[in-house]
């Protein structure tokens, strides 16, 4: 696990130099949902996101999924509520409304980046976001309550998620 106050967050693998600027990430997750793509296209898309030369490919792929969740072996831990590319723009926000950091101009490690992102507070409009596509409806909760909530989700919810707002309202 990485201490950013302890760690060096990586610069090289397999003898070749990372680019570690978040933007690479923020690359990888738009290359990643790009139905443009297939899958050997998006492969060779992730390497060059990644590395200045070509490394060597045997483990590339575990390191750099490695890399992209900041070194942490951890499986999904459920339901999404954020997407890169769909909250570009809350993520801008909050990054500016909360660390007053311009990320259009900023320089960070993407580890680094992970770490104030996985610590944004409550209070932005992103965090809200996630909060409303995270919540269950709750069939057994008021019926208003239900509605308004399946509003909110589907005003808020991720391209691939289809929220029934009619089957909340019963």
């Amino acid at each position: 696990m990485y201490n950013p106050l302890l760690d060096n967050a990586p610069v090289a693998w397999g003898g070749c130099a990372i680019r570690t600027d978040f933007r690479q990430g923020l690359k990888f997750f738009r290359i990643a949902q790009d139905d443009t793509l297939d899958d050997n296209e998006k492969a060779w898309l992730y390497i060059r996101v990644f590395f200045e030369t070509t490394p060597p490919l045997e483990g590339v792929f575990d390191f750099i999924s490695l890399y992209v969740s900041g070194g942490e072996k951890k499986e999904s831990s459920g339901k999404r509520v954020f997407d890169f590319n769909v909250d570009a723009g809350r993520l801008y926000a909050a990054f500016f409304q909360v660390y007053r950091i311009d990320l259009k101009t900023w320089e960070a490690h993407w580890w680094d980046f992970l770490e104030l992102f996985k610590n944004l507070p409550e209070g932005t409009t992103l965090h809200t976001v996630m909060d409303i596509r995270g919540k269950k409806i709750d069939p057994k909760a008021d019926p208003e309550y239900r509605k308004q909530l399946a509003l909110a989700k589907a005003a808020v919810a991720l391209e691939a998620e289809k929220i029934d707002i009619y089957g909340a309202w019963k």
